[in-house]
């Protein structure tokens, strides 16, 4: 049976491999933009085009040529049709993922995370090509019997195509954004409880024993623990414990290793303890009002 690491050793190599990939990738980007850096900039030192008129013409003609020899290469026009596509597109969007990252998280959390959520970040595995593809078929298209245009091409198209293309990553960006915003409020939650064993008069040999079992799934959480043993009676026995303590780090590290989000294993060992609790509940009632809400709220 093969060895297995220990847990810093297995952390070192996974920090020396994340880093290899970092520093391949840095890599290989630079020698990128070195590359159509080099390419770009010819244009300008090499070939004469003037900075000025690139910037601010308004004519782009490569096959002609103006009185100074040079080609028409004025790309204001291109430059400013790109930022209108590109707000354009992100005013489409951005209501659109904001919704439904709200209705993800907010209205219906399990539906959000099961169903929603795993379909939505499949759309981003699909090539823009794909996404070009359609918009130039079917969103050209209803442009031109819409607006009775000759070609359909134009900016409404192009920030529309765009819009579809960006909205998977914009809502599971949203969602990740409200998660951690709930996280963060959940880890400042707050717990109180006054327990009271109460030993009547008469109750003689009477045995009163209280437990609770607290479970920390924060750095800010504040609990309180108020117990009181009311005595009217002699020879009597009242106990109260406590058990506090967090996730225990072990499990998550090796639901880590299995490829379960650090979430995801939060929740699985959060609701395997609420469940252990709850199963020792003696009134039914409360037992299955306990797992109609896990059910309805976490699982």
């Amino acid at each position: 049976m093969a060895k297995q690491l220990p847990k810093r050793d297995l952390e070192n190599v996974g920090l020396g491999v994340t880093g290899a990939c970092v520093a391949l990738v840095t890599l290989v980007v630079a020698a990128l933009i070195f590359m159509v850096a080099q390419k770009g900039l010819s244009a300008f030192f090499k070939d004469g085009v003037s900075i000025v008129e690139f910037f601010t013409g308004t004519k782009w003609d490569l096959a002609n040529t103006a009185e100074n020899g040079l080609p028409y290469t004025g790309a204001l026009p291109l430059i400013v049709t790109s930022f209108a596509v590109m707000v354009l597109s992100t005013l489409i969007a951005l209501p659109i993922a904001i919704g439904s990252a709200i209705f993800a998280v907010e209205i219906s959390p399990k539906f959000g995370s099961k169903i929603f959520q795993p379909l939505i970040e499949l759309l981003t595995g699909i090539p823009s090509v794909v996404f070009g593809l359609i918009g130039f078929h079917v969103v050209v298209g209803l442009m031109k019997s819409v607006f009775h245009v000759s070609t359909g091409l134009g900016i409404l198209p192009g920030a529309i195509v765009l819009a579809v293309m960006i909205l998977p990553t914009m809502t599971t960006l949203s969602v990740d954004g409200l998660r951690a915003v709930r996280a963060e409020n959940a880890a400042e939650a707050k717990k109180l409880l006054r327990g009271t064993i109460d030993f009547v008069h008469g109750c003689v040999g009477a045995k009163g024993d209280e437990k609770e079992d607290v479970l920390l799934v924060g750095d800010n959480m504040v609990n309180q623990t108020i117990p009181l043993i009311l005595c009217a009676e002699e020879d009597v026995e009242g106990n109260h414990g406590a058990s506090i303590g967090k996730l225990d780090e072990n499990m998550l590290f090796y639901a880590a290793t299995r490829g379960i989000p650090p979430e995801e294993a939060q929740r699985l060992l959060t609701l395997a303890k609420i469940e252990a609790i709850n199963s020792q509940i003696p009134s039914e009632e409360v037992r299955g009002a306990v797992d109609t809400y896990l059910k309805e709220q976490c699982i």
